[in-house]
């Protein structure tokens, strides 16, 4: 029997809302501060920590997100998302801009079809338009994987 895939769930919007450059502090958000700068007011999905346990006792399960190394770091430590460090692969990790500049570039996988087998769990349909735009990072996250959309799960978007 063939080993089966690792499960892959998105970070922003499929866990968790964080809001950027957060000034409030209305009790529901935990505040994440980077490199003493960046404040990120942010909340937990109530289904994440359920969804993550379920996922494991099925498949190893990882992170797999846009986001960068210490921001993923810092949330799933202060929120107790459960991942150790190795289990969350940021940006860096799995792609990088090809052209533009500052996120507005073509953003392209540093490997492919490193897991054809998983599982990736995301609320941003690939075929999704957003502000008009086609959804660029379910495409790239699955051609990392080097998996087809049968193997994609959108979950509703959670904006806290």
């Amino acid at each position: 029997m063939e080993k089966e895939g690792r499960i892959y769930v998105d970070l922003d919007n499929t866990l968790i809302d964080s809001v950027a450059y957060y000034r409030g502090n209305d009790g529901k958000r935990v505040v994440i501060t980077l490199e003493g700068k960046e404040r990120y007011g942010t909340i937990v999905r109530a289904e994440a920590l359920t969804l993550l346990d379920f996922c494991r006792k099925i498949r190893p399960t990882l992170l797999l997100t846009a986001g960068m190394k210490d921001y993923a770091l810092a949330i799933n430590e202060k929120l107790n998302l459960g991942f150790k460090e190795q289990e969350v692969i940021t940006r860096e990790d799995w792609c990088y801009e090809e052209t533009g500049g500052w996120g507005m570039g073509t953003y392209v996988p540093l490997k492919t079809k490193v897991d054809p087998k998983a599982i990736l769990i995301d609320d941003i349909h690939p075929d999704e338009k957003i502000s008009g735009q086609n959804a660029i990072w379910p495409r790239i996250k699955m051609e990392y994987l080097g998996i087809k959309e049968e193997r994609f799960i959108k979950v509703r978007r959670f904006t806290g």
